[in-house]
């Protein structure tokens, strides 16, 4: 921001929303470079990883993350913050790839304890919603490349609860159906 000569700063959220997009670790970056614009970014982002999610989940954390900025990046056109799904610039190989790290993300929270496994789980709700929006497009492509699709109603099941317990009132900004609503046409999927 500096070196673009900004003066000041904007950040916002999601109100509706206190799962996935790395809230926690996107504002504690923030502050640590307003506090110190020179700071090391990638430092700083491996610090809280492994401070926050456990030591064993961050640098798959990591990899997860670089995987969805090297491909919103590589993006023909903007990827902007109304952007309805990930489909158009990530596709199915790596989107199912990024479902995968954050699956691994989860197994290797364990070694660090429940509370780290809990907000793991936070953050792979955006990745299981990702498979949820994109189900048809990537499951064909699982049939077509022998691959197995891994969103059943269990699945389905879980993701909501775990929306739920995590505080999700809305599935998208500014944009309804409110969370239940959209409950009801997850589960009926």
């Amino acid at each position: 921001f500096r070196d673009a000569g900004a003066i000041g700063v904007f950040e916002q959220g999601d109100a509706g929303c206190s799962a996935g997009e790395f809230v926690p670790l996107r504002l504690w970056i923030e502050a640590h470079l307003l506090w110190n614009v020179d700071a090391d970014a990638a430092a700083l982002r491996r610090e809280f990883l492994a401070g926050y999610y456990g030591s064993a989940a961050a640098p798959v954390l990591g990899e997860y993350i670089d995987l969805l900025s090297a491909a919103g990046h590589a993006a023909a056109g903007k990827v902007d913050c109304y952007h309805e799904g990930v489909g158009e610039f990530l596709g199915a190989e790596r989107g199912l790839r990024a479902w995968g790290l954050m699956q691994k993300a989860l197994a290797a929270a364990e070694a660090d304890g429940d509370e780290c496994v809990r907000r793991v789980r936070r953050e792979s709700l955006s990745a299981d919603h990702m498979l949820l929006r994109h189900a048809h497009e990537w499951s064909a492509w699982c049939a077509a490349n022998g691959r197995a699709w891994p969103v059943d109603a269990a699945f389905r099941r879980r993701w909501v609860e775990d929306c739920r317990a995590a505080g999700v009132v809305a599935w998208r900004e500014s944009v309804k159906p409110n969370f239940d609503e959209y409950a009801v046409q997850i589960l009926g999927r």
